[in-house]
């Protein structure tokens, strides 16, 4: 879904821009803080080193490369490049990024900063949709917090993988449920859901069954649609964790890229 990878059968089809939260926080250690959140931008980022190794060799530049400078030129105007490292900053400054460590090397930032840095990577460059998958993962309070704001306040739409239930009640639209190879929609809230799963967990218990309950939520939203009395203060660790509820790896990794392919054919992303 996120291009990463071809798929095995079918058509993916994506908007022009795409934000993805990246989950690998050592990725990108030599680059600076607000470089990295420019690279969320490919078509700029891309143009940027492009431009600035033509630019190196001005002496030596052919009429053909000359040319291809002003294309340059026009692409970083188009994607507000003359702009991009302000624009990076506001990002940064949102997420609780300061000032002083926006010119530091990520790898000198902490793992919940970097998580925030490469959250508004994602952000950056106003994509039409964005993935985020298990985003709250190595957050603190206070970054959680920032990351609700951020699903909230972001116009397009937001497909979120996450086993965060309070997360998911404070910024989910639509409730995906995956369940026994089958993804469909959940018509209740997160306690809805919660009481579906342990009614399960019953029911199984009592048919003697000695199989965990293959459970799942993927929620699909960015503004606080469900359980909209939660607060920032009571964000917190999802509440479905156990034995009860463990999976094989492979059948979550499996339930979480079906549960997003659903999700984008409902956004009309996927055909």
């Amino acid at each position: 879904l996120t291009g990463d990878s071809d798929p095995q059968k079918g058509t993916v089809v994506r908007p022009d821009k795409l934000g993805v939260l990246r989950q690998d926080q050592f990725a990108f250690d030599a680059y600076r803080v607000i470089d990295t959140v420019i690279m969320g931008n490919k078509r700029l980022w891309a143009a940027l080193q492009e431009r600035e190794a033509l630019y190196e060799k001005a002496a030596d530049m052919t009429d053909a490369e000359g040319m291809r400078l002003g294309e340059l030129e026009g692409i970083v105007g188009e994607e507000d490049g003359y702009e991009a490292e302000s624009n990076a900053a506001i990002l940064l400054q949102g997420l609780d990024i300061p000032n002083a460590l926006h010119e530091r090397k990520m790898a000198e930032l902490q793992g919940g900063q970097k998580v925030r840095v490469l959250l508004a990577q994602a952000l950056y460059g106003q994509p039409q949709a964005l993935l985020l998958d298990e985003p709250t993962n190595h957050l603190d309070m206070d970054a959680r917090a920032s990351l609700v704001d951020a699903i909230n306040d972001f116009e397009g739409a937001v497909v979120l993988v996450s086993h965060d239930t309070h997360l998911v009640k404070m910024v989910a639209d639509q409730l995906w449920l995956v369940d026994k190879g089958t993804v469909k929609p959940f018509d209740g809230d997160v306690d809805d859901y919660r009481r579906y799963v342990l009614e399960a967990a019953r029911k199984e218990s009592d048919g003697g069954g000695a199989r965990g309950v293959n459970n799942g939520v993927r929620a699909l939203g960015r503004k606080p649609g469900l359980g909209q009395g939660a607060t920032a203060e009571n964000l917190g660790h999802g509440l479905f964790s156990g034995t009860l509820f463990i999976r094989p790896a492979l059948a979550v990794q499996g339930d979480a890229v079906c549960a997003v392919v659903v999700e984008l054919i409902a956004l009309g992303l996927y055909r």
